[in-house]
């Protein structure tokens, strides 16, 4: 890096990263949609798939943060989003939930649904039934459009109030959908022993619906018990074109279960040629024009000097400093 000369020696502005990590790469890795939910419906993914509030309202997070969570009370509430799919070839959806009489999570919003997740009611998934977890796709199987549902059993009900992290996910592996590729797993955990259900023929054709998030949007075709109750509360809902595999899912729960820990790269500052015994203080400036003093003024004691303050190192503004003799 290129030192900065000054009249009471040379200061070099050394960069480096604050925090020794791994990359997290997979967390953004085929990431179609993410939405925190934290006081709207924006997709903080970057692909622009922001949606669109229809009722409901925003209460406090799974980790206690004041509308960080978005609750539906109603079928009629939910989001938009402009996310669309004819055909799913592979997808994970993960997203943490909370209920007492179940709800949408998130499906497609015409009566053929491309995915669909949901924690079950009495009148979607039969009586005493409410939290199983309900995962659908749509494809394609013997030359005939149809869908496959996997439910979790009547001993894996998650309607108890408290949160939980669902992920679900799905890979073809043939030209048709089968069960054994649609994967649930609760906190962390795959459950094994689920209910599934082909069904053949779908009521609508394949067409490019879009995704909503805790609406129902009248799916009662799937299961056929009637129009569904839906009160959930939803948070950090992620959605990927791709199937994660089961160490990513254990790393995603563990990754959302405490709050995050962001990394970002700092610079630190070293000077040489100082004068033992006088005073120095540290000046910052955007122009080298206007300086503004950086922390106190201390003292040389070698004709050394290294910081003990990290300064935030980004692109959008340049930061030059330099040592002032007092």
């Amino acid at each position: 890096m290129k030192p900065i000369q000054l009249l009471t020696g040379t200061l070099t502005i050394t960069a480096l990263l604050a925090v020794q990590a791994h990359a997290q790469t997979w967390l953004t890795d085929g990431l179609l949609a993410y939405y925190p939910l934290n006081g709207n419906a924006n997709d903080a993914s970057g692909n622009g798939n922001s949606g669109q509030i229809i009722g409901g309202t925003f209460v406090n997070s799974r980790l206690g943060v004041a509308q960080g969570a978005f609750s539906t009370a109603t079928i009629a509430e939910g989001i938009t989003t402009p996310l669309r799919e004819t055909m799913v070839e592979a997808i994970s959806i993960s997203a943490w939930f909370k209920t007492t009489l179940g709800g949408m999570i998130i499906g497609h919003s015409d009566n053929a649904p491309h995915f669909v997740l949901c924690a079950g009611t009495s009148n979607t998934t039969g009586p005493g039934t409410e939290g199983v977890i309900v995962f659908g796709v749509q494809g394609h199987l013997g030359g005939v459009d149809r869908s496959i549902i996997q439910q979790t059993d009547n001993n894996h009900r998650f309607a108890d109030g408290q949160w939980h992290q669902v992920v679900a996910t799905y890979q073809r592996t043939a030209n048709y959908v089968q069960s054994k590729d649609l994967a649930i797993y609760i906190d962390g955990v795959q459950l094994t022993n689920n209910i599934s259900c082909d069904i053949n023929p779908v009521s609508a054709p394949l067409t490019a619906a879009t995704a909503q998030i805790g609406h129902d949007f009248g799916w009662n075709y799937v299961l056929p018990w009637g129009p569904a109750v839906s009160s959930i509360t939803l948070d950090d809902l992620r959605i990927y074109g791709r199937a994660l595999p089961r160490n990513e899912v254990t790393a995603l729960f563990a990754y959302e279960s405490s709050p995050s820990v962001d990394i970002h790269k700092a610079v630190y500052l070293t000077s040489t040629n100082l004068r033992p015994g006088s005073n120095y203080v540290v000046q910052a400036s955007t122009d080298f024009l206007n300086w503004t003093n950086t922390g106190g003024v201390f003292t040389a004691t070698t004709n050394s000097w290294t910081s003990t303050t990290y300064w935030p190192s980004t692109n959008s503004t340049p930061l030059y400093f330099r040592l002032q003799q007092k």
